[in-house]
């Protein structure tokens, strides 16, 4: 849920910065109480960043975000939803706060997690939000405020078109949330004194003529903890220590309208003295020329995509103009957004895109070492399905979760009766899918189905895939036939199925290879061999190869690489 919600706070905070800008400089005129926000903001505060968004999700821009990143829409509305019964086009303003972190006699405490303040244009339903929050959320009277809690968060409805979320760690217990976050709730009340390092980050954010603003002001005790931090760092990297020094700095987002770089970010930093910001400054000129040097002494990629990527942060890296105004370091950039969003958002796609196969792959080899596991208890690999009486009564996957620490579900199962008896089909619905059966190419849709599955055989199958029904293959067979590291157990392919029922991938080495769709916009997908080892390989080629690297006694002799190696057209 906490993942969630930070994918989805960077995805509102990444929009209003860049996407929301894109009004043609035009700036709405606020609704009732723009200074509401002011109003969590004292000298407990570090971060604050304020953002107005409406309208903003039928901008052209944000079109051509969805269309690159469709995915990014369905994530912020089933985050929002499920969060705060909220839609996108609800929200006027948002605001996220992070607290100063609390130094005692033992060192830094652990942070207070983010917490956030949001207006909306039409009043809020709020039996919807206590039904977000969950059947057993609970209400806590603190002062004139009702906090409704859940199991990770509480929503207070500060009026009909203003909310206030926070994020429940540790104890739950009333006593405990209501000293927690009394003090804050109290300040909804008030019109408290603005802390000298953020009052200009406060006036630009009020003034409306910034369509992002962001401000933070450290501590003393915090100042004194980064500086006493930064006096470690080696020699090669010491001119970061002047950052150690900055107590206060604001950010600004803003469209230029008829402008070619139409752009801007600009970054304040204070620091005590005209000489602090003389260090700062040289801090920054030196991680921008480190910066350049990286990419300058990269080794050239294969890519050309990459290579257009590294020559375009070059390029971004000079547009970024340092100077020194006093005590004042000032960072400034600008860019085209027509320029900037298209590679940006290949660059994030391409990141993703690559974090998410290796996750996958992570998840494929987990339930590799759970089934080795499993053969050191039982002297085999598990079946692809149990069978009683010839119907089959649960997955390889069900069977898997006590070795996926899942065995708390397993428990409550009635493994002698099939999977779809009453008493187990309760169970499955009701229960969320184990994580690790959640495809990470698929986020959403079906929220049960897997793209995890293994090939079976019928059981007088010759030659057959590693499982075959009736009958249990060893590894030392599989070493002994074909070898473990060159026959594929498992594959991420669809069609999906239920994760709990039993249905994996029929194979017959004599008929026509099944026709699989990759979880991926690439036809390429992640295979596991028996030796718990993964592998590449593209769907729609080599058919012969895939059969003789599918089947576990066929004696073939085969050359792996070729079906790691693209040779036909995309067909997605």
């Amino acid at each position: 849920m906490q993942r969630r919600l930070l994918i989805g706070t960077t995805l509102l905070i990444a929009l209003s910065a860049m996407v929301y800008t894109l009004q043609a400089g035009h700036v709405r005129v606020p609704q009732e109480d723009p200074a509401s926000f002011t109003k969590l903001i004292g000298p407990h505060t570090l971060v604050f960043l304020h953002s107005r968004f409406a309208d903003m999700m039928n901008s052209p821009a944000v079109q051509a975000i969805y269309d690159k990143m469709p995915e990014g829409k369905a994530q912020l509305d089933e985050m929002l939803k499920s969060t705060m019964a909220l839609k996108p086009d609800d929200i006027d303003t948002f605001t996220l706060y992070m607290d100063q972190i609390r130094i005692d006699q033992n060192g830094p405490q652990e942070p207070r997690p983010p917490y956030f303040l949001i207006r909306t244009k039409r009043p809020i339903d709020k039996a919807a939000v206590v039904t977000a929050l969950g059947a057993e959320s609970e209400t806590i009277k603190i002062d004139k405020y009702d906090m409704t809690c859940g199991k990770d968060r509480a929503i207070v409805l500060v009026d009909d078109r203003t909310l206030m979320l926070v994020m429940l760690v540790g104890s739950r217990s009333a006593v405990d949330v209501k000293q927690t976050w009394q003090p804050h709730l109290a300040m909804l009340g008030t019109t408290g004194e603005i802390p000298a390092g953020l009052k200009m980050s406060v006036e630009k954010a009020l003034s409306n003529k910034h369509h992002l603003v962001a401000g933070f002001a450290l501590s003393k005790e915090l100042s004194e903890l980064a500086q006493e931090q930064l006096k470690n760092l080696p020699a090669t990297v010491s001119p970061f220590k002047a950052l150690g020094k900055i107590q206060s700095g604001t950010l600004t987002a803003d469209y230029l309208s008829n402008a070619e770089n139409d752009f801007k970010l600009a970054l304040q930093a204070h620091f005590e003295d005209g000489g602090g910001a003389k260090a700062g400054l040289g801090a920054v000129r030196f991680a921008l020329a480190a910066g350049k040097l990286a990419i300058n002494s990269a080794p050239k990629p294969k890519d050309a995509d990459m290579v257009q990527l590294m020559d375009f942060a070059k390029k971004q890296l000079d547009m970024i103009k340092t100077e020194q105004v006093e005590n004042v370091v000032h960072v400034n950039y600008e860019v085209s957004l027509g320029k900037l969003m298209p590679t940006l958002l290949s660059a994030t796609e391409r990141v993703r895109y690559a974090a998410d196969k290796m996750l996958s792959a992570s998840n494929m080899r987990q339930f590799m070492i759970a089934m080795h596991n499993y053969h050191n208890d039982y002297n085999s690999m598990p079946p692809a399905f149990t069978m009683k009486d010839g119907k089959r009564l649960h997955s390889w996957r069900v069977l898997m979760l006590p070795y996926l620490e899942a065995d708390n579900l397993y428990k409550q199962l009635k493994i002698d009766e099939p999977w779809d008896s009453e008493h187990n089909k309760k169970i499955f619905e009701s229960t969320p899918m184990p994580k690790m059966f959640a495809h990470p190419g698929k986020k959403y849709g079906d929220t049960k189905k897997t793209y995890y599955q293994v090939f079976y055989s019928k059981t007088d199958a010759k030659p057959s895939a590693g499982f075959q029904l009736g009958k249990k293959w060893t590894l030392g067979q599989i070493t002994v036939n074909d070898g473990t590291s060159n026959t594929i157990a498992m594959i991420e392919a669809g069609p999906p199925v239920l994760w709990y029922q039993p249905e994996d991938i029929a194979f017959d080495a004599q008929g026509v290879l099944p026709k699989l769709e990759s979880p991926w916009k690439l036809n390429v997908v992640n295979v596991a061999c028996f030796d718990a080892s993964i592998r590449s390989a593209w769907l729609g080629q080599e058919d012969d190869v895939w059969k003789a690297a599918i089947t576990v006694n066929g004696g073939e002799t085969f050359d792996f690489a070729k079906l790691e190696e693209k040779k036909v057209a995309e067909n997605k």
